[in-house]
């Protein structure tokens, strides 16, 4: 079985704080990592080991990211961090994003900051890409 994705995007930040992402590009990670103001911005390949992408996957069934809703948006908040998650494996895929709202305990909207498995999820990229920050 094949543990790297068909597809993958992951996308978190705004105009006012750091903003980072990954893409799955020609059998390529590309890391990008922005400042403040989406200056300053950085831009890597990452080669994840076989290892690291089944654990990955795996936290990914941990977590229960298959469920999360389509949308997560609270409409009180204008500004802020904007999310997005499109992931695709051989039999399954998501495609979820947010704005200031999070997946939370059993899929549900996180109404004081991020929930728990979105906290969870960012710390399973981040195991990904090496430890490298994406929050």
């Amino acid at each position: 079985m094949d543990t790297k994705p068909t597809q993958l995007h992951i996308a978190i930040g705004g105009y006012f704080g750091p903003s980072y992402s990954l893409k799955w590009v020609r059998d390529e990670l590309i890391y990008s990592a922005s400042k403040e103001g989406y200056d300053g911005r950085i831009t890597e390949t990452i080669a994840p080991t076989a290892k690291q992408w089944q654990e990955f996957i795996q936290a990914l069934d941990t977590i229960g990211v298959w469920s999360w809703r389509e949308s997560y948006d609270d409409p009180y908040v204008l500004d802020g961090t904007h999310w997005s998650v499109e992931i695709a494996l051989w039999d399954r895929e998501i495609k979820s994003s947010g704005s200031n709202s999070y997946p939370a305990t059993q899929g549900e909207a996180g109404s004081n900051g991020q929930g728990d498995e979105f906290d969870l999820f960012l710390k399973a990229v981040q195991r990904l890409i090496g430890g490298k920050a994406f929050s």
